[in-house]
Parts: structure tokens; sequence; C-alpha cells
């Protein structure tokens, strides 16, 4: 579809004004659209899990949203962590490899390599202990397993997979207030990793081009007398 689709093909979403507009896919940096979708599907897992806590009764198919926004969100913090360490990697001089598609798997484990590079570069430690009830190496663990039961992320919103297995185990039982509060301390972690980066991303930007500008000044001065 155009970026000038015409209002007939999508009059759905041609109605109504005021209070509730909303405008998507407005930035310029895909890291930045990355971890701002994480951000929203997180918030909207939130506000499902405490809905599903606040009623009295519920269907066990409740979860099954809950669980996938959850796991949506991990998925694309991560990638949006590796994709601003890459650009961070860059501004360093640093020479990479070619980069995982975003778009062409949903497996989490194949992330975590290329965070520690990012990690290691601005030496920080992965395995640091920290004053939280997570620690990164704890969260390696949970991803592991999350990816370990829902590989493709479509174990939560398909009862079959392509080739007709059932998409989760039979009779999979699992507390779901237990469940998301270990995948919401995840997120903690990853969110705070992903503010790190984009401070530091930020800050390198702001030298390069203080450096540009400073060198710009500098040969301005110079004028004629410089011989290239």
């Amino acid at each position: 579809m155009s970026d000038h689709t015409s209002a007939e093909r999508l009059r759905l979403f041609d109605v109504g004004s005021g209070r509730g507009m909303v405008m998507l896919n407005f930035g310029l940096r895909t890291e930045i659209e990355f971890g701002a979708y994480a951000q929203a599907y997180w918030e909207g897992a939130r506000v499902l899990r405490n809905n599903f806590i606040a009623v009295n009764h519920y269907r066990d198919t409740d979860a099954l949203p809950i669980v996938f926004l959850y796991r949506h969100s991990v998925e694309l913090y991560l990638k949006s962590l590796c994709l601003t360490g890459r650009q961070i990697l860059l501004i360093r001089g640093h020479k990479l490899e070619q980069p995982l598609n975003p778009f062409r798997q949903h497996k989490l484990t194949v992330w975590i390599p290329e965070l520690k590079k990012v990690f290691q570069m601005l030496e920080w430690r992965w395995d640091a202990p920290s004053d939280e009830t997570f620690e990164l190496p704890d969260l390696e663990k949970y991803i592991q397993d999350l990816e370990d039961l829902d590989a493709k992320s479509d174990a939560f919103r398909y009862p079959v997979k392509a080739n007709g297995d059932l998409a989760l185990p039979r009779n999979f039982l699992f507390h779901l207030p237990s469940v998301s509060a270990h995948i919401d301390e995840i997120l903690r972690v990853l969110d705070a990793c992903l503010s790190g980066f984009s401070a530091t991303l930020d800050n390198l930007k702001d030298w390069a081009a203080y450096d540009m500008e400073q060198e710009q000044e500098w040969t301005r001065e110079l004028g004629d007398e410089v011989e290239w």
C-alpha cells in the first residue's frame, strides 16, 4: 500500500476526530520506533494482566493475548537494543558483520550475542551483580525459557502450528500473575538497557556533530592558507 493511499481505500480509519486521534509511523530513527512499539505492547500487556487479576471470574483463554503481548514486547526490546547498539559500534569505528534482519525471525536468543558485543565495547559487565531482583544472566535464562516454549511467536496466537501439531503442550498449566511478574522484571531490565544505549548514542552523535562543526570552523579560519 502506497504512502498516498486514498481515503476511499482507508475509509475504515477515516472516521472520527478530536480526542482519541493517534499518529503512527512518524519517526525517523528505526531503533526508536522499535523501542516505542516495545513499550506500547508492554503497557498493553500490563493493562490486560491487571484486568485479569481484578475480576472474580476469568476464562483460561484470557491469558493468550496477555502472554503474546508480553512476549512480543521482549522481542521488540531485544531488536531495538541491537539496532541501537549497532549504531553505537559504527560511530565508534568498529567493523561489523552482516546484521541480523529483525523482520526475518522471531527467535529471541539470537540477539543476545549481539547485545553482549555492545556491552563489551561499552565496558558494561553482562554478569555484573545488581541491586535489582534480576541480574542479566538470569534474564538470559528466562528469555531462553520463553523461546523454548514459543520460538516463532505463534504459540499464544494459534491453537495449532502450520503442520497441525499443538502450539502449546496439552493441558499446559501456569500461574499467569507469577509468569507476568517475571516477564515484567525482564522488561524492566531491557528498558533500562535501552535507555542507557539511547543516551550513549545521542552523546556520540552530539560529539560527532561538534567535531564536524569545529573542523568546518577551523577550515574557514585557515581559508586559502590550507593546501589540500
